[in-house]
């Protein structure tokens, strides 16, 4: 969890409202290059005081952990595309073409059969 899902969650856990938003010239922002952070506070109070802060929306909980569980599962997707794609070469340089058709059951007949797909029983190497 980062920090700043650590600082809310205590925040709102004790009744502290905790607001994020964005300060860019459309809600009134002033840029300068001397950064004051007296200045800045005001200002913040300001826009506050006038419910013209811009609120950004930030997702929930269960939205974060939604969006953790698609990252997870399109990391998956692409360690098992890569996979298929060296299995795929890998029986092309034996001379087995089959396409799609090499992850079927014909298929795994075709890798049991394949020179460079038999395992050895070596010994104490165990390939």
């Amino acid at each position: 969890m980062r920090a700043r899902s650590v600082v809310r969650a205590a925040a709102r856990g004790i009744g502290v409202r905790v607001e994020a938003g964005r300060c860019g010239e459309d809600s009134g922002w002033v840029v300068r290059r001397q950064k004051t952070d007296r200045r800045d506070a005001e200002h913040l109070l300001d826009l506050l005081g006038q419910d013209r802060f811009p609120e950004i929306w930030v997702p929930s909980l269960e939205e974060r952990d939604v969006r953790q569980l698609l990252v997870h599962r399109h990391k998956q997707v692409q360690a098992r595309t890569r996979t298929k794609n060296q299995l795929q070469a890998m029986a092309l340089s034996h001379g087995v073409q089959k396409k799609y058709k090499l992850w079927t059951k014909v298929g795994g007949a075709s890798w049991r059969s394949c020179p460079c797909c038999r395992t050895r029983h070596s010994g104490a190497s165990g390939c």
